[in-house]
């Protein structure tokens, strides 16, 4: 480890040391990404997140490198499939109240013209 990757690697546990608990995950993944980042490259990603939090995210992710792009795109498609899956579900349960509810409709319109 060179010198340089030495500091760096401190300088991280140390700013880790001071990260809540439930934010050190995500600090452990971001936290080098953004420990790179110049000064002016960390004020224009906290302006663009102020803007447009999706293109702040896209570019914080296009930073990471490339294996772990392959992973965190890996966790958004398990969870949009997850989310799919729980939608298909309300769906389902809507489509069947809906078809009660015009049961229902249809029953007392029936008897109502017999």
């Amino acid at each position: 480890m060179t010198d340089l990757e030495t500091r760096f690697t401190e300088r991280l546990d140390a700013l880790m040391d001071k990260v809540p608990d439930e934010l050190k995950p995500i600090a452990a993944k971001y936290g080098p990404v953004v420990l790179k980042w110049s000064k002016e490259d960390a004020w224009a990603w906290i302006e663009l997140l102020s803007r447009d939090l999706i293109a702040a995210y896209h570019q914080l992710v296009k930073s990471l490198d490339g294996s772990s792009i392959i992973d965190e795109w890996g966790q958004r498609a398990e969870e949009l499939a997850s989310l799919n899956i729980r939608h298909s579900a309300r769906q389902a349960v809507a489509e069947e109240a809906a078809a009660m509810i015009a049961q229902g409709v249809l029953r007392v319109l029936v008897v109502g013209l017999l």
